[in-house]
């Protein structure tokens, strides 16, 4: 089974996913991360979060992410400047690059780029990729395994319920929050 994550560094909705994924990937091999807060300029702003840094299985999950942009949204993960009106096409191209980098199947970044970009969002009539008021790639996690693939744009944590907490008490009470639990 595979699980991939796109975000960025400042995703509130990545950021309050990142219990979730963390809490269910614990029991399947040993994680890296770095405790972390979302952009603090965007709402819901400065939400408490891990960025995953590796994930070595010692099982059938194996597990794969991709950064995109910086925590400004105004760079990509490695500084680099991008146009505001860039960040789509040019977020595309870096998972692309980082996703053939760690060998996954050029169909996997085909979907993620495909539900982001093109599959409207029920409640809001449009791609998650297009919807609020800077376009940009925003979130997405497809997981893929012997019963089928599945992929997720938007929240499966809502960031709202974290708001106020630091990443050390979420971590450490990850039990207290019905939210995340059900979503791991």
């Amino acid at each position: 089974m595979i699980i991939v994550e796109q975000s960025w560094y400042g995703c509130p909705v990545g950021a309050a996913a990142s219990w979730a994924i963390y809490d269910f990937l614990q029991h399947y091999g040993n994680l890296s991360y770095k405790l972390w807060y979302s952009d603090p300029y965007r709402t819901p702003a400065n939400i408490p979060g891990l960025l995953f840094t590796n994930f070595t299985s010692n099982s059938i999950v194996d597990f794969y992410i991709a950064y995109v942009y910086n925590e400004y949204l105004n760079a990509s993960y490695n500084g680099t400047p991008i146009p505001q009106n860039e960040l789509v096409p040019v977020g595309e191209q870096i998972i692309k690059e980082e996703y053939t980098q760690m060998g996954l199947p050029s169909q996997v970044v085909h979907y993620i780029i495909q539900y982001e970009t093109q599959v409207p969002i029920q409640q809001y009539g449009e791609p998650s990729a297009f919807y609020g008021k800077l376009s940009h790639l925003n979130f997405a996690i497809l997981i893929s395994g012997p019963n089928g693939t599945y992929i997720v744009t938007t929240p499966i944590v809502n960031p709202i319920v974290l708001e106020g907490y630091t990443p050390s008490y979420v971590l450490n009470n990850l039990d207290q929050f019905p939210q995340i639990v059900q979503a791991s």
